[in-house]
């Protein structure tokens, strides 16, 4: 978190994981660049792209323009306060409907009856 407090961007390069800290870095208000189709991409939704090309280019437009960093940057925490703070409403009732369609799929995998 130290580290987060004093960044204006966070990077998050394509790997396995990484959705923790990407959420971390929302909370805090930072702009976030990050690729859609995983785990950091459904979190930022609509700022993931889709390529090495768009996230480098994304990555130099917030570096040289200050109001659209601090404009993705609010957003993304409005988002993570939205969908990912799980002492928001919202978030926790998406939790618990998550975790509701989990194990109804596991019973279905099984063969139990529905409760």
């Amino acid at each position: 978190a130290p580290w987060r407090a004093m960044c204006d961007i966070y990077a998050n390069p394509p790997r396995v994981g990484g959705g923790g800290s990407l959420a971390m870095a929302m909370e805090q208000g930072l702009a976030v660049a990050t690729f859609a189709g995983g785990d950091g991409g459904d979190k930022v939704g609509g700022y993931a792209v889709n390529s090495s090309h768009a996230y480098f280019a994304l990555l130099h437009s917030w570096a040289v323009d200050v109001a659209a960093r601090q404009l993705a940057g609010d957003e993304l925490k409005a988002r993570f306060h939205a969908r990912l703070d799980f002492s928001a409403d919202a978030a926790a009732a998406g939790l618990m409907q998550a975790c509701e369609l989990a194990m109804e799929s596991f019973r279905q995998r099984r063969g139990a009856p529905s409760a």
